[in-house]
């Protein structure tokens, strides 16, 4: 009964450390953007302001990256345009928005803030699966979920 205790235990451990290591796998890191994401909310870190979507909103911010870990393209649209872009990674985590495009007309609410937020981003990080972009010197960050 002891010998059986003992291999239940080893396959305890091994499953548990095969279930962290596909988690692990799964997440993340800083080296690129690449996926479609919604954004759901700006904060200043400074004042502790938080901005969200309103509940009634017809049309989020959503943006599709590609990139190869160094140079990509955005594309999507704000509350009201289509916009493209072009960025950079120029080390994990860090952001530079070469170029950054479309029409604002008729923006409001989140999208009217995100012109100067994205062009102001200048790292990104992932949190609980999230993109988060900060800008203004990483005192302010946009907050992102996957899909559309």
């Amino acid at each position: 009964m002891k010998k059986g205790g003992y291999f239940m235990r080893q396959q305890s451990c091994l499953g548990f450390t095969l279930c962290m290591l596909s988690m692990s796998s799964c997440a993340k890191d800083a080296t690129s953007l690449n996926g479609t994401w919604k954004l759901m909310s700006y904060e200043d870190s400074a004042s502790g302001k938080i901005e969200t979507e309103a509940a009634d909103v017809k049309r989020s911010v959503v943006l599709t990256f590609q990139d190869d870990g160094k140079d990509g393209t955005m594309k999507g649209h704000t509350v009201s345009n289509r916009v493209t872009g072009d960025y950079r990674i120029p080390e994990p985590g860090k952001l530079e928005v070469l170029s950054f495009g479309g029409t604002k007309v008729g923006e409001r609410g989140l999208g009217k803030r995100f012109w100067n937020a994205i062009s102001a981003a200048s790292s990104f990080a992932f949190e609980g699966g999230d993109l988060v972009i900060y800008f203004n010197d990483d005192t302010e960050k946009m907050t992102f979920v996957s899909g559309e």
